[in-house]
This record gives C-alpha cells, structure tokens and sequence, in this order.
C-alpha cells in the first residue's frame, strides 16, 4: 500500500511566529496545500452562510438566472449549471454557483432578494475569510524574505471573490469527475469545509489524494497568479472535485485575488491574466 504523504497542519492559536512561518510556506512550496485550524472564522458565520446558499440553489433556475451578467463574465451573482470547465477540458463541470465580491469595478453587487439575508451573512463570511487571507499572506511575506505588508498590499481592493457552490446529485461512479483537475487562478484559496466528500488534491509527487477537512479548519492552496509573481517559487495546486457517493455537495471557497494592475510580472498585469483565464474556462466570452 503507498504511504500517503501527511498534511501540513498549522495552528493559528499555538503556533510562534517562526512555526506557522515556515509551516505554511513549507506547506504551500513543497505540498501545495496547508491545513489552518483555530482561524477565528464562526462556526455559526459559516452555517449560516451554507443555509442561505441551500436556499438559494433550491430556486427555479429561471429565478436565479435574473441575476446572471455572461457579458462581464459573471463577476457577482449567479452561474449557471455547466457554465464552466477546466482549462483544456471542454467537459462542462457539473456545478452551479454565485459569486460574491465587496470590490467589483464596474459593476453592481448581485443579491438574490429572495432571501434577504444572503448579502449580510455573505458579506459577513467574506469579511472574516479576508482577515485571516491578511494573516496568511504576512506568514508568506516572512518565508519569503518580503517586507511586511508586501502581499496584502497587493490583495488590498482587490477583485477578491468568495464562491457559493452547488454539485447537485448526480448518480454514476465515485470516481467521476464533477470539476475537472484545475488550478486556481488567484493568489491563495481559502475552503471552508464542504458539506460533503469529494475534494481531491494532486501532490507534487504525482498521487491524487483526498482532503477532507475537519468541520472546524480551512484549507489553503496556491494559484496561479502567485506562481507567476513568484517566479514559480511557490507552484500552484492540480486539484479535482470527484462523486464520491453522489449526494448534493455544497462548498464555500474564497479566492484572494490583487487589484487589476498589480503587475505579476513584468509583462503582465493580474487584469490581463485573469482575463484570459476567464475565456479558457469558458465564463467569459473571447
């Protein structure tokens, strides 16, 4: 039987500064994932924010359609069924989801009004995942020898998302995919634990291994846009949702992204790349 490799776990209420500074850029450069517990998130702020995400989804998709913008590609509100696949694989991802931003240059924040408790639950839920993004981005600011502040200079105002997700049930092998491999586009995610198996990570030695997270800690991956800005340094994560025993699945992952004109690179600006990322994955037209 092939040893599974163990997951890098960091506390945030133990852990000195020196520990979680190296726990959590080891983690990210060398595994591609971190496992936080005792982050400060509510319990109850995450409830609450998976059961306005029930009702939500439980609408007819003619309701959550009135809130679906495909001409900016979808930068607040609804998503719909299949809208999005994996970069390089047209198989459509068997998911729907809403995407929900403080910052969104252009244009409006999308609330459904059915449920007049979405946009203060959420926003709620966005506002505590941004504060332990900042800590998080200080600990990679030290492994990286930046000056403080460094990261969350580049996050701040910027076009940061959180994503309500919904797999709904779906009958067929545990092993099919209901979001092909990918990798995140942004700087680092944040998953709080889905309400469901299936999340499934791609070490760096090639074996696909599952992550099901304790209620109470959140998982932490790199994307591709820290990847570029670190000149690969800190590589972005292959992970993939799979069946598993085929029951509705929601999840509330929360993408750290910097502001449009940061520059990743020199040739290239965060706007330019998400962008383009956007056409791949079929959420934007080209």
């Amino acid at each position: 039987m092939q040893h599974q490799p163990r997951i890098p776990t960091l506390d945030l209420s133990t852990a000195g500064r020196a520990e979680a500074v190296r726990t959590f850029g080891e983690g990210l450069e060398h595994f591609g994932f971190v496992i936080v517990t005792n982050h400060g998130v509510s319990p109850d702020l995450l409830a609450g924010a998976y059961d306005v995400s029930r009702r939500t989804f439980a609408f007819p998709d003619g309701t959550k359609r009135k809130y679906e913008t495909p001409e900016n590609g979808r930068n607040t509100g609804y998503a719909s069924f299949g809208v999005e696949h994996a970069k390089d694989d047209p198989r459509a991802d068997l998911k729907e989801f809403w995407h929900v931003r403080k910052h969104v240059p252009g244009s409006e924040l999308l609330f459904p009004s059915e449920v007049p408790d979405f946009g203060p639950v959420c926003l709620s839920l966005f506002d505590a995942l941004d504060g332990v993004a900042a800590r998080l981005l200080g600990l990679l600011d030290g492994y990286l020898g930046m000056d403080a502040g460094h990261f969350a200079g580049m996050v701040k105002d910027g076009t940061t998302l959180m994503r309500l997700l919904y797999y709904p049930e779906i009958a067929g092998s545990p092993d099919a995919m209901r979001a092909a491999p990918y990798e995140d586009i942004n700087f680092v995610t944040l998953l709080a634990a889905a309400t469901a198996a299936g999340f499934e990570v791609l070490t760096r030695d090639g074996e696909w291994i599952a992550v099901d997270n304790p209620p109470d800690a959140i998982i932490v991956n790199s994307g591709d846009m820290l990847k570029a800005n670190t000149a690969v340094r800190i590589p972005s994560t292959t992970h993939r949702v799979v069946n598993g025993d085929g029951k509705p699945r929601y999840s509330i992952p929360f993408f750290v992204h910097p502001r449009p004109e940061v520059r990743l690179t020199e040739d290239l600006t965060a706007e330019q790349y998400l962008r383009q990322r956007l056409i791949e994955i079929g959420i934007l037209k080209g």
